[in-house]
Parts: C-alpha cells; structure tokens; sequence
C-alpha cells in the first residue's frame, strides 16, 4: 500500500504519464480519430447547464457523428420539424482544418457540407485534454461547450 502511494505521488512518474497522454491525444488529433465529451453546456441565452457526460462528437477518418443538446434561438428557416436537435448528426462530406499554436494547442475547425443546420464546429485542445467546443449554427443562436477530449482506437 505505501509503495503505490510513493509511485502515485512521484512527479516524476506523473509527468511521464502526463506526456505520454498528450502524446496519444496528439497522434488522435493528428490521425483524425479523437472524441470531445461535453461536461459543460453554456448557450448565448440563459444559464450555463453540467452535462451528464453522455454527449460527445467522435471524429473518424471519414465520418464525424455529432450528439450534443441544444439551447437557444432559432430564426426562420431553422428545421423546427425534425425529431432530432439540430446537434445530433452525422457528416461524411465535411472540410476540417487543423492548427497548432505556439502554446500547443490544436485549432480546429469542423464544416459539414452535407448538413445545413450547422456552419461551423470550432474546437480549441489542449495538451492535457481540455478542450471547448463553439458551434455556430446557420439559422439560430450559437451555443459553446466546453470538456474533454480524448484519443480514439
């Protein structure tokens, strides 16, 4: 039991840990394999709401499924009809770019060209698995989120 305890709190095994995470996070990033889980949902109007950790986006090589509540504003136009919020839909015609600032993090930005509600989805990560989450929508308010984000296999 005591032996556990020294590892755990040795900081140099925990900045071992800590880099080879971000190493693995990297490679998600980079390969196009990785997931953002929302914990936080904060729309343009009204009150910052905790998510029960149950929606995400998955990114994969050729198909990005997106499954996120929604609040807010729709304007004319909006799909007000369907059975589904306007965030929970899957792309396999979208454009994504990926950047990486001087501080590490990764820029993103996800366009679905087969999917009107949604302009853009801007993700900004970090090395230690933060990440938030902008979505603009094309016919109501924008809503952010923010999380973590972890590689996928």
């Amino acid at each position: 039991m005591i032996l556990a305890a020294a590892v755990a709190c040795n900081p140099t095994r925990r900045a071992a840990v800590a880099a080879a995470n971000s190493d693995a996070l990297s490679l998600g990033i980079e390969s196009g394999k990785w997931k953002f889980i929302a914990n936080e949902i904060m729309p343009q109007y009204g009150e910052a709401r905790h998510s029960n950790g149950d929606y995400d986006v998955r990114f994969g090589k050729d198909t990005v499924m997106v499954y996120l509540p929604y609040f807010g504003k729709a304007d004319g136009g909006a799909n007000l009809l369907s059975e589904k919020g306007p965030l929970d839909f899957t792309s396999t015609n979208f454009t994504v770019d990926k950047k990486q600032n001087k501080k590490g993090q990764w820029l993103i930005t996800f366009t679905p060209k087969d999917y009107r509600e949604v302009s853009t989805l801007n993700f900004t990560l970090s090395a230690t698995g933060y990440a938030t989450l902008s979505a603009t929508m094309s016919n109501r308010t924008g809503i952010s989120f923010s999380g973590t984000v972890v590689p996928i296999k």
